[in-house]
């Protein structure tokens, strides 16, 4: 007897002596809440003082004594995952609406950019019309050393050095406005295209560049205003293996510019 009831007061004392384990549905909630939030990298980067406060508040949920301070624990813990989330909401629309304003700023500079090149351009025309007027029904292109006038395949007899057709009215009317431009100086550039070998088109083209040269020195323009080039197929401005391969035929009468005019007066080929 004395036996039996020394048992059942040790069981007794036992169940009195071990911590309550305190789990209700509302603490659950509040601490999956908690978890989620603690795992979500925008909370982390806008609400970190928030999410400290969560996670103090749930290691108090897990070491309370009683349902009673369990359920206020994983009340307020629950309130500051909603703070943590309004505080992140807040950034992230904060974020956006900076974003939208410097949007709009740099579309408004751009459209602001865009008005004034076009002023440029507008007020600059009659200063391109002045420097180029004498040209007119010529075809004028700009190069990387200035504007060209191209003389297509038209002007040159096929696979000769040999002017035709038109040229000589475009010679004539070329001579005349270097005249007019004592101190313009040019490169006179052949190109053809890759039909033949590179080294006979590369001697046709500058043959070319010197037929021209020849004609604007008959025309009255010094032979030291110019310089003839020969490219050969070096510098197409068609694909040659296409249907327009026939303009890569041409000389360029290129204006050139205060730097590009050192070594005028001279005659080169550029080989490969």
């Amino acid at each position: 007897m004395i036996r039996l009831i020394s048992f059942i007061l040790s069981i007794y004392l036992m169940g009195c002596s071990a911590p309550q384990k305190i789990n209700t549905i509302a603490l659950q909630h509040s601490q999956e809440a908690y978890e989620k939030a603690r795992n979500n990298h925008s909370l982390q980067r806008h609400a970190p003082t928030s999410l400290f406060q969560a996670g103090k508040l749930y290691t108090l949920c897990t070491t309370a004594n009683t349902p009673k301070q369990a359920a206020h624990f994983a009340y307020l813990l629950e309130q500051e995952v909603k703070v943590a989330k309004e505080r992140t909401k807040k950034a992230i629309l904060k974020e956006r609406l900076k974003s939208l304003q410097e949007g709009v700023k740099e579309a408004k500079a751009l459209k602001q950019k865009e008005a004034r090149e076009a002023l440029d351009i507008e007020e600059s025309k009659p200063k391109l019309e002045d420097a180029y007027r004498g040209l007119e029904g010529l075809v004028l292109e700009q190069r990387e050393e200035g504007m060209a006038i191209v003389l297509g395949s038209e002007y040159f007899s096929e696979d000769k050095a040999l002017l035709q057709g038109e040229a000589a009215r475009a010679i004539s009317q070329l001579s005349r406005y270097l005249q007019a431009h004592p101190n313009q100086k040019v490169l006179i550039a052949g190109h053809t295209d890759s039909s033949h070998g590179s080294v006979y088109n590369i001697d046709l083209s500058l043959r070319r560049a010197d037929r021209v040269a020849q004609a604007l020195e008959y025309g009255g323009v010094s032979s030291d205003r110019m310089k003839t080039k020969g490219y050969g197929e070096l510098r197409p401005i068609e694909d040659n293996e296409s249907a327009f391969a026939m303009k890569n035929n041409r000389v360029e009468i290129i204006l050139l510019g205060e730097e590009e005019d050192k070594n005028v007066g001279t005659r080169e080929s550029q080989r490969f």
